[in-house]
């Protein structure tokens, strides 16, 4: 056995460093975040249109079409990248997305109002 005189023991100092380490990424990862938050909030919210846009063409209620939904999807991402959606309008519309896909189905009329708040918000 060592004789230590005042100094910390080896498992001690082990799990110092793993902490140290560990914090060290915490914060690398906010602050990854933090600068990247547009591009991860657009990502997120486009893959979500993308998700109810895919599960609205199941659906289609009469007058719509498969590529009038493409269309109002591309002019909402394109309004997106441009920024011309503000910070109140992508929570309502993050909120309705998940409202949307709550069920696994999007209905007639959910389809319809997806259309008319991705063609609102591109506007």
């Amino acid at each position: 056995m060592l004789n230590q005189k005042g100094g910390m023991s080896r498992g001690c100092m082990v799990t110092l460093i793993v902490v140290g380490v560990i914090a060290v990424l915490v914060i690398a990862s906010l602050l990854i975040c933090y600068i990247y938050r547009e591009e991860i909030v657009e990502l997120g919210l486009t893959k979500l249109a993308d998700t109810v846009a895919m599960e609205a063409k199941n659906n289609l209620p009469e007058g719509v079409t498969a590529e009038d939904i493409d269309n109002a999807l591309d002019e909402f991402k394109k309004a997106f990248k441009e920024k011309k959606i503000d910070t109140e309008e992508i929570q309502s519309l993050s909120m309705m997305f998940q409202d949307i896909m709550k069920d696994k189905e999007v209905d007639a009329d959910e389809v319809e109002e997806f259309i008319d708040e991705i063609k609102k918000a591109a506007k």
